[in-house]
């Protein structure tokens, strides 16, 4: 049985058998995710309860994003709170992130891809991939950061947790649940988390909540191409990425300057695809992901089980 586990620390940095010891490790790391983990632990184990002495294996969202160098993981705080207490850059949706990679290799036929990857629905993260390797990812410490997502507001000033801690008497636990719960999409339209509910709304609320979440997405793309100085394709996937022609042709035109020449023909329908013209400098491409097929990739692999085609 595969379990998709949002946080692995710096205990793992590949999908593992569940033993007595990950699962501690998992329940231990349940201070970071307190929202995912909780039930994670719990499906883990219902398995082991009804089918005793199946394997169980953990595949971890922060995995894939091991590879990032520690001057790029390592956040500018005391060096104190790194040893103690693991204050770095993790990433998550690594699943997601590796799929999209192996895909565009297939596709590109070509190892060392340069990319991209738009990880952009109800949670939301964007992976720059370098030589097929994880460089740099939107998400922190916690999937808290980074993007502004359905009910999440990404990235903040931190000052901003004690300003309204102090201002409405609020916990730092209940100010951390508004931004994990009631920011994000729905806090700025207060309408809906969901794209799809927003995408056609002319309410001023939700046209700035669609323009705010089209910002985060082009200032972590264009700072991404910068920090790998150039990119191969941009890829564009989960629930906003597969399935709202709108944000996807809005991103192709903020990079027009750079030479993205979109096929706006191509984009009106959903599937995978390229968007782009074949002249375009820079390819931008739709790819549904498919978080599922790795996870039975793992867990047949680890299992010593025939590879899943």
């Amino acid at each position: 049985v595969g379990h998709r586990v949002v946080h692995a620390g710096e205990y793992y940095s590949d999908s593992v058998v569940i033993d007595d010891e990950v699962l501690s490790h998992v329940t231990e790391l349940t201070k970071l995710v307190p929202i995912h983990h909780p039930g994670e632990i719990a499906g883990i184990k219902a398995m082991q309860k009804a089918m005793p002495g199946v394997v169980n294996v953990a595949v971890f969202d922060t995995a894939f994003h091991q590879t990032m160098p520690k001057d790029i993981y390592m956040y500018p705080v005391p060096m104190s709170w790194y040893k103690e207490l693991g204050v770095r850059k993790y990433g998550f949706h690594g699943t997601s992130h590796k799929y999209i990679t192996e895909t565009m290799q297939e596709k590109l036929n070509k190892k060392d891809v340069n990319l991209i990857i738009c990880h952009i629905g109800s949670g939301a993260s964007i992976s720059c991939i370098k030589d097929g390797k994880c460089l740099d990812t939107s998400m922190g410490l916690t999937p808290l950061d980074g993007l502004m997502m359905g009910t999440r507001s990404g990235s903040i000033d931190p000052s901003i947790v004690e300003y309204v801690c102090k201002e409405t008497k609020k916990t730092v636990e209940e100010v951390t649940n508004e931004l994990n719960k009631k920011s994000g999409l729905l806090g700025i339209s207060g309408i809906s988390s969901d794209m799809r509910d927003l995408k056609y709304n002319k309410n001023p609320r939700a046209v700035l909540a669609r323009k705010i979440f089209l910002n985060r997405i082009v200032r972590y793309i264009g700072a991404y191409i910068a920090e790998m100085g150039g990119v191969d394709g941009i890829v564009l996937t989960a629930g906003v990425g597969e399935g709202d022609v709108g944000m996807r042709q809005a991103i192709m035109d903020a990079f027009k300057y750079m030479g993205v020449n979109p096929d706006y023909e191509a984009n009106k329908t959903n599937g995978q695809k390229f968007i782009t013209k074949p002249d375009s400098s820079i390819q931008v491409m739709v790819i549904p992901t498919n978080e599922e097929l790795m996870i039975a990739r793992d867990v047949m692999r680890l299992t010593k089980c025939a590879v899943l085609a």
